[in-house]
């Protein structure tokens, strides 16, 4: 693990390996720790990255009072700015597949492919306006209780709920993976929790968010129905874009079917110029 400090916050990355770039971006309240199967496996044929988004795992908080889609994707550019990498695959799950998407809009000519995996174009998943949103969804009394609860039971408390709603265990079908979900969690304070989930809930990438560069969308078979939606409208509106569904998969794909993830990422970069 290195860090870099850019700005107001010191990123945490790992770097391994060495060939065409491939930098993988984790889900929301989790870690780079989530792509631990990814990395041994890529980093034999390519210099693979990961890192903790401002607010997550070792790289942790900072002073802004706000976070937002576009702070992230900022946050990733400087710190491949100063690796010196150039061109690279982003892969991104959930949250880091928002931020991946963020960037590419940004940085067109800068990123030669994206793998989307169980990713959303807005949070909650559904097609709302914000006026709906703000009255379906409140964000103050959820402040109060994320806040109330901490980042941990707020968690355990939700992961009931989802299974109840989905009839599965939606997050992971794997109870040692659920357990690392609470770990990371309850590693991030309510204040950056809160942020966290902002910059999630303010991000409309639906509307104002255009990918230029080869795609794959990746979802799982037992994603959330509205996730597995708007995972077929971002297929729908990138051109150069393949699609695939993963088997006896949770959110967290990359690690409750690693050898079909792989695989599927595996056979989009052999594609991509080297």
């Amino acid at each position: 693990m290195t860090t870099l400090q850019t700005g107001d916050v010191t990123i945490n990355y790992t770097e391994r390996g060495s060939g065409p770039p491939l930098v993988f971006i984790h889900g929301g309240w989790l870690s780079e720790r989530m792509w631990a199967e990814q990395v041994e496996r890529f980093e034999r044929s390519h210099r693979v990255i990961t890192y903790d988004i401002r607010g997550h795992g070792r790289t942790g908080g900072s002073p802004k009072s706000a976070y937002s889609m576009g702070l992230f994707a900022d946050d990733l550019r400087r710190l491949l700015t100063n690796l010196s990498v150039e061109q690279p695959v982003l892969c991104g799950l959930s949250l880091g597949g928002m931020v991946a998407q963020r960037y590419a809009d940004r940085y067109p000519d800068d990123v030669s492919g994206v793998v989307l995996a169980n990713t959303l174009q807005s949070f909650p998943p559904f097609p709302l306006t914000n006026l709906q949103k703000e009255l379906l969804f409140p964000r103050i009394p959820r402040h109060f209780t994320l806040s109330g609860l901490g980042p941990q039971r707020y968690f355990e408390l939700s992961l009931p709920l989802f299974r109840l709603f989905e009839g599965n265990h939606w997050i992971s079908l794997d109870r040692a993976t659920r357990e690392y979900v609470l770990e990371d969690a309850d590693r991030i304070s309510a204040n950056e929790f809160v942020k966290i989930f902002d910059a999630m809930y303010n991000c409309g990438l639906r509307d104002d968010a255009s990918i230029s560069c080869p795609a794959l969308v990746i979802t799982s078979d037992h994603e959330n129905r509205e996730v597995r939606r708007q995972n077929d409208q971002i297929a729908e509106n990138i051109r150069q874009c393949s699609r695939i569904e993963i088997p006896d998969a949770g959110h967290l794909v990359n690690m409750d079917n690693p050898e079909a993830f792989n695989a599927a990422v595996e056979a989009f970069i052999s594609d991509r110029p080297r």
